[in-house]
């Protein structure tokens, strides 16, 4: 457990879990709890890249004393997603399974230093398919810009969306005319009952 940030051995890249407290691995075999002040970690990070499963919240948490950092980052849960967009379900979990066959124990300092495996992994899996610059130039760049939209909302011209809606509303219902007097009956367009009797 570090309370101090300047401690850290901080590298060109780190592996961070958030839970109750931050769980910084600075490399695939050191892992440490910190317990210190936000802002300090925040500096120590300002220049590493950012390995997380969902590292939005991760950067939201760094915000608390300022702005969202715009650290680069790795995030291996849209790694996983680019690779295997059918699945419902990208937690750590189930993503450390099937990729690597491990059960994770809810131990954070365990799940910090598995980044690093997933990390290599899913970036080898990621050239072999070759979706690297869509994860890279696309992705990875959305990642900071979410975070702050989730955390300071976004503005929405609420009068240019209830004009929008009276728009589609008259053309719904000017198709909804067509649509009778090409088929000679109002019927529920929505039924595939009606629909097919016509």
């Amino acid at each position: 457990i570090l309370s101090d940030a300047k401690k850290l051995p901080i590298k060109k890249e780190v592996a961070v879990d958030v839970r109750a407290h931050p769980v910084i691995s600075t490399d695939p075999d050191h892992a440490f709890e910190f317990r210190g002040e936000l802002a300090s970690l925040r500096d120590a990070l300002a220049n590493a890249v950012l390995i997380g499963h969902d590292v939005k919240p991760i950067l939201k948490a760094l915000a608390q004393s300022g702005p969202i950092p715009r650290n680069r980052v790795f995030d291996t849960k849209v790694a996983a997603y680019l690779l295997n967009t059918d699945l419902r379900d990208y937690d750590l979990e189930r993503v450390a399974y099937t990729e690597l066959g491990v059960s994770l124990a809810p131990d954070t300092q365990v799940r910090s230093v598995l980044l690093w495996r997933l990390k290599q992994l899913l970036w080898e899996k990621l050239k072999s398919v070759g979706l690297t610059k869509v994860f890279e130039d696309i992705e990875m760049p959305l990642v900071p810009i979410l975070a702050q939209m989730e955390q300071t909302g976004i503005a929405v011209n609420t009068k240019a969306i209830a004009t929008l809606a009276r728009s589609c509303t008259r053309e719904l219902a000017r198709l909804e005319k067509k649509i009778y007097e090409l088929a000679g009956t109002p019927f529920n367009i929505g039924s595939p009952q009606q629909l097919s009797q016509v």
